[in-house]
């Protein structure tokens, strides 16, 4: 671990022992290794890190990093977060995520990263970085478990000359959850816990020259099953959330192009568009709502000097929400755009000072430094 690479916690890429911040991370070995079925149960796992669960496998799931449930959620640095927000200040429900199959590492950065990512990331961040095809092969994972709990998952990788592509299905099925009664001690079925969910992913490389990558990515995933929030006959819901149903459905989509990797200058830019649906119902009510984000985000890092790194960026991203319960049926949208700056300067021997600001125009002027010694 001591000659790992990260990049959340400056934006650029570090060694893990040298980085001025917090950071943990779980590899695709540790993935392979403890046969993680998620990344919720691979955060369990990380001190300072909390997984909210609902209980059954098609509850949400909302991740804690040092207490604080406002964690920016991120794949391949592009934003997840919805801006409407999920359950409580979290902004995304971690059921969502890609397969582990397809998951290269997860960087959690914990501790206020809103200099940089925002007001979503004042609890800290979790990037999930997906893996490139690099050789040819696949994969297929088959378990079972309590509970009527099934898991399906296949991969498939293909590399030919300076082109890319790797392609995950996955599909998780439980067909009960049980739970202890408090007065009798008995476990008893929770009445309509059945739930399935199922993914898709691909992404697409293409080298260019010997310093440029253009990356185009694909997500899907789709949670269909019961909502029993409450057990049944706690604060007299056992009518209503024993018969209540849902749906989330996820189509993200993002291209991105980097250029001067491996090189002292290296950037990118990056555009995204997030799609989430969700129905949920039962006998007294039918909700069905949506989101859609457009983003767009370009980042440059200038090696000023052999210790001092500056990195500039800007991102811009708009949502268009409607919650019929939320906005009396209007459509509400979501403007935000920031500019950042990064300065990393190695002043003396193992010592490091990194600098952040961050402007997003109608907000807040956001500023943190960080001493590595």
């Amino acid at each position: 671990m001591l000659d790992e690479y990260v990049v959340t916690a400056t934006r650029i890429e570090n060694k893990l022992v040298d980085t001025p911040a917090n950071v943990s991370v779980i590899t695709a070995e540790e993935f392979e290794k403890r046969n993680y079925q998620s990344v919720s149960e691979a955060l369990e796992n990380v001190p300072g890190v909390i997984v909210k669960r609902s209980g059954f496998l098609g509850g949400d799931q909302h991740v804690y990093l040092n207490g604080d449930d406002r964690v920016l959620i991120m794949v391949d640095g592009r934003r997840l977060n919805q801006d409407k927000g999920t359950s409580g200040r979290s902004g995304f429900d971690m059921t969502n995520l890609p397969a582990p199959d397809f998951i290269e590492k997860v960087e959690i950065l914990k501790g206020a990263g809103s200099s940089l990512y925002g007001s979503d990331a004042v609890g800290g961040v979790i990037n999930i970085i997906t893996k490139n095809a690099r050789k040819n092969y696949a994969k297929i994972n088959v378990n079972t478990g309590s509970w009527g709990t099934q898991n399906y998952s296949a991969l498939v990788s293909a590399k030919e000359g300076k082109t890319g592509v790797i392609a995950t299905v996955n599909k998780q099925k439980q067909n009960y959850t049980k739970y202890k009664e408090a007065d009798s001690g008995d476990n008893v079925k929770w009445p309509n816990s059945s739930n399935i969910i199922t993914g898709a992913t691909i992404k697409v490389d293409q080298e260019i020259g010997d310093d440029k990558l253009a990356t185009l990515y694909f997500e899907h995933s789709f949670k269909d099953g019961g909502k029993p929030y409450y057990a049944p006959g706690l604060g007299g819901w056992n009518s209503v959330y024993t018969k209540a149903f849902g749906t989330d459905l996820n189509n993200n989509i993002s291209g991105k192009f980097e250029w001067g990797r491996g090189e002292k200058n290296p950037g990118f830019i990056q555009v995204y568009r997030n799609y989430y649906n969700g129905h949920h119902y039962d006998n007294n009510s039918d909700s069905n709502y949506y989101e859609t984000k457009d983003g767009v985000e370009i980042q440059q890092t200038w090696e000023l000097s052999k210790n001092n790194k500056l990195v500039v960026g800007a991102d811009w991203r708009e949502s268009e929400v409607n919650n019929p319960g939320t906005y009396g049926g209007k459509i509400a949208k979501i403007h935000n755009k920031a500019v950042y700056v990064q300065d990393s300067w190695a002043f003396a021997d193992s010592w490091l000072l990194n600098a952040g600001i961050r402007y997003e125009p109608k907000c807040i002027l956001r500023f943190i430094c960080n001493f590595k010694g």
